[in-house]
């Protein structure tokens, strides 16, 4: 079993572990001018999403962040580690990707007694709100513009 499958990730393209690859053979003030622009970028996504998402506490709001991964030279942003039945904020997922309609069964005590009376509850369906996985496009064109800039300018330096 592959290390993507355990952790139930796919795994890279072929042309992402290259880039990876060639990112690594720069020079370090270069990776750190990368990692610069991806953490900007990241601070203005998870802001985006932050403004997007439902507000009740806040809690839900709180738990968006973003993370820099140096060795795969990755940024991972929105609810982080907010696994099913793992964490305070499980419910981001299904706010996220919404639900369907479900009924569940439960007994009502009646006063008086130990007689107890079958009853059914409906939990409704739920659209998803995307806060999340919506669409942030113009963001997103921002920062893919700004680090293949970085990216060209680099490999103009290193072919020069």
């Amino acid at each position: 079993m592959s290390k993507f499958a355990r952790y139930g990730r796919r795994k890279p393209s072929e042309a992402a572990l290259a880039l990876v690859a060639e990112l690594r053979a720069f020079p370090g003030e270069v990776q750190k001018e990368f990692r610069v622009e991806a953490e900007v970028l990241g601070d203005k996504l998870v802001a985006a999403m932050q403004a997007r998402a439902p507000k009740r506490t806040g809690a839900l709001r709180a738990g968006i962040s973003r993370k820099w991964f140096p060795v795969s030279m990755r940024l991972e942003v929105g609810l982080r580690d907010t696994k099913r039945g793992r964490s305070d904020l499980f419910y981001g997922r299904i706010q996220e990707f919404g639900r369907r309609q479900t009924s569940s069964l439960y007994t009502i005590r009646l006063a008086g007694g130990g007689k107890s009376k079958p009853a059914v509850r409906t939990i409704p369906a739920m659209d998803g709100k995307k806060f999340v996985f919506g669409q942030l496009s113009e963001l997103r064109r921002e920062g893919r513009l700004k680090l293949q800039g970085i990216f060209a300018r680099l490999t103009g330096k290193m072919a020069a």
